[in-house]
């Protein structure tokens, strides 16, 4: 079992080679938005929040958490969430962050991400509101 918990900005550049590579992974699928140490400013910057799936000395995933606020409705995005064997602690980081999102009176969790999170977060509640799809303005300036 995984211990979840919210990592301190004093202790974020300590920990972030253990959290680098997860965030890495996740950022590889922004299409040129983000790259890993963009994450990490925001965090120390605190645009963002990071959390820590902890399993012993070992971090098994990671999560990004800021707050937005609509004008009728507050939620919880995460931007970024990102591990291995995530039936081991996914359970664990939704249940602190609902937590986190009841304490600081956010109506939702929400987040975008690849089809297959539907199938993990099912018996959620989870409802597929919309996908998020790009069109480069220019092809030839779209770098592929």
């Amino acid at each position: 079992m995984s211990n979840v918990s919210f990592v301190p900005a004093e202790y974020v550049v300590e920990m972030w080679p253990k959290v680098r590579g997860y965030i890495r992974s996740a950022t590889e699928r922004t299409n040129g938005r983000y790259e890993p140490e963009d994450v990490l400013y925001e965090i120390l910057d605190g645009k963002l929040l990071l959390w820590a799936a902890i399993d012993g000395a070992d971090v098994m995933g990671v999560a990004t958490t800021r707050f937005m606020e609509y004008p009728r409705k507050k939620t919880l995005m995460v931007p970024f969430l990102a591990g291995e064997d995530f039936k081991e602690w996914g359970e664990d980081m939704l249940s602190v962050l609902k937590k986190w999102a009841a304490e600081n009176e956010c109506d939702t969790l929400e987040a975008s991400g690849r089809p297959g999170w539907a199938k993990v977060f099912g018996n959620e509640g989870y409802k597929r509101l919309w996908d998020w799809c790009e069109v480069p303005v220019n092809p030839a300036t779209d770098g592929e």
